[in-house]
């Protein structure tokens, strides 16, 4: 009896907190997109990314000489300092220097993190690049490999002159870092852990998008108009003339098909079709700068520096949803899928975290309420075959008697994975499957409904035992996992 009321409480707050599970009317976006927390302090975070296990990493470049981590219940976990002896790594040099952290891409695993610094300072490092610098004579940096289990620094690896954007390869083979003043790429090897080579690509090279097959990759060059396209095999160079002025993100959707771009010196979004090498444009606002998009591709996010601003572009008809108030210069921003959260980071020392409940739609009810409740483990019912029970409390209302439909329609139909990977590539899937395979798992791919590849470890028809299996292998395998709900 106490079960079915803490149920209908469950269902009824999560009906009126997300609605239905279609997509949200026109009459509805502007309330999709919310603020939601605010964190600020000793920062000046130039950027924000999601390891996609659930930390944050905002790197805080020589303003403040560190990178904060930060959890889903926006807990500062960890603060890494950028101070390094390179003699503790293996590089010449005995004395300690200070980096300045720029920008963060992670393993696709999420257990290690690559950071970029802008420059070194400390002896032996006399001639700094700078914003407007382009000379192979500047200094060189490093880029550093943080461990996210233990949040320590246990690489670093030697690059171009101010290294900027970076991003791995689906694949985990390759690391691509953007050599500001040096005006190149480094191609990274992940297994041998150092550059192997150098890719002259022209005057500051900045965002960085890779195709799911690892096999190309897209590098804006901001000093031009134009793209380089880099096959990864042969390290061969394509040029895309004509892009617009100054490109400096790139978002690749999870077809390989269409490239975004937010184009800093005409202060619009660019929609490059790959295929047909036609591009259309879109003004979001003044001084776009980074951007991010959502996994199933649907939704794009354009922070807007001058403008104070952030922005949801629709990609399907490529339209501006909503713009929304941020703090003052944000320069920053990623995406918690799982949550349907967009963190920002502000320059001017903050750090924005909005909900947006258009992300989280796919979600099965129970899972939506408890997000809303602020923690989905919080408050898990067991469901129970009590349709009798049920019924009888709820015979007065239509509306309940709905409710305890879904519920049976759960408890019968409904099979729950166990997941540890999400990839669009199904080659990649395949081979974490093999890997957990080897483990002793009963490892499985599922094709969830926005078309991602899901690993799932453990398969089972009650939510609650993979509940108590969930905590159990996070602690034994270090690693996030989540549920997965299917019918």
């Amino acid at each position: 009896m106490q079960l079915g009321k803490h149920l209908t409480t469950v269902l009824l707050l999560g009906s009126a907190f997300f609605g239905n599970s279609q997509e949200i009317t026109d009459s509805e976006k502007h309330y999709s997109l919310q603020l939601i927390k605010t964190i600020s302090g000793s920062m000046s975070p130039k950027s924000v990314v999601h390891s996609g296990t659930g930390y944050f990493l905002s790197q805080h470049m020589m303003y403040k000489h560190k990178i904060l981590v930060h959890n889903r219940d926006y807990e500062l976990i960890a603060t890494i300092s950028d101070r390094i002896t390179p003699s503790d790594f293996n590089h010449e040099g005995e004395n300690e220097l200070n980096g300045a952290p720029v920008e963060c891409t992670f393993s696709h695993n999420g257990k290690y993190a690559w950071i970029s610094n802008y420059n070194m300072t400390g002896p032996g490092f006399k001639n700094p690049g700078c914003d407007a610098c382009n000379s192979s004579k500047y200094d060189s940096s490093f880029i550093y490999k943080v461990d996210m289990t233990s949040f320590q620094i246990t690489n670093i690896i030697a690059v171009g002159a101010v290294p900027k954007f970076m991003a791995t390869s689906p694949n985990d083979s390759l690391l691509l870092v953007s050599n500001w003043s040096s005006g190149d790429v480094s191609v990274v090897s992940l297994n041998q852990e150092k550059e192997i080579k150098r890719i002259k690509v022209g005057a500051h090279p900045r965002g960085i998008a890779i195709t799911s097959d690892s096999k190309k990759a897209y590098v804006a060059i901001m000093g031009s108009s134009k793209i380089v396209e880099l096959d990864l095999s042969t390290y061969a160079k394509n040029i895309i003339p004509n892009i617009g002025k100054n490109p400096r993100h790139l978002c690749l959707d999870p077809k390989d098909e269409t490239l975004y771009i937010s184009l800093n010196g005409e202060g619009k979004i660019g929609k490059y079709n790959l295929p047909n090498k036609t591009i259309e444009k879109i003004k979001t606002g003044s001084m776009p700068r980074s951007m991010a998009l959502c996994e199933s591709g649907q939704f794009l996010y354009v922070v807007n520096y001058g403008g104070k601003s952030m922005s949801k572009i629709k990609t399907s008809n490529f339209s501006i949803q909503n713009t929304i108030e941020t703090g003052n210069k944000p320069i920053g921003i990623t995406i918690d899928n799982k949550l349907g959260r967009i963190w920002v980071a502000c320059y001017s020392g903050k750090l924005n975290i909005f909900q947006d409940s258009a992300l989280i739609q796919e979600l099965d009810l129970v899972d939506r309420t408890l997000l809303s409740m602020g923690n989905p483990n919080a408050f898990i019912p067991k469901i129970k075959h009590e349709s009798s029970t049920l019924e009888s409390v709820d015979s007065a209302s239509l509306t309940k008697q709905r409710e305890h439909k879904e519920v049976e329609s759960f408890s019968s139909n409904t099979r729950y994975y166990l997941i540890i990977g999400s990839f669009n590539s199904k080659a990649n899937a395949e081979k974490e499957r093999l890997r957990w395979e080897k483990e002793g798992f009963n490892s499985k791919i599922i094709r969830s409904n926005s078309n991602r590849n899901l690993v799932s470890i453990e398969t089972a028809k009650d939510k609650s035992k993979l509940l108590e299996k969930l905590k159990i292998f996070k602690e034994k395998l270090q690693t996030d996992l989540w549920i997965y709900s299917q019918r």
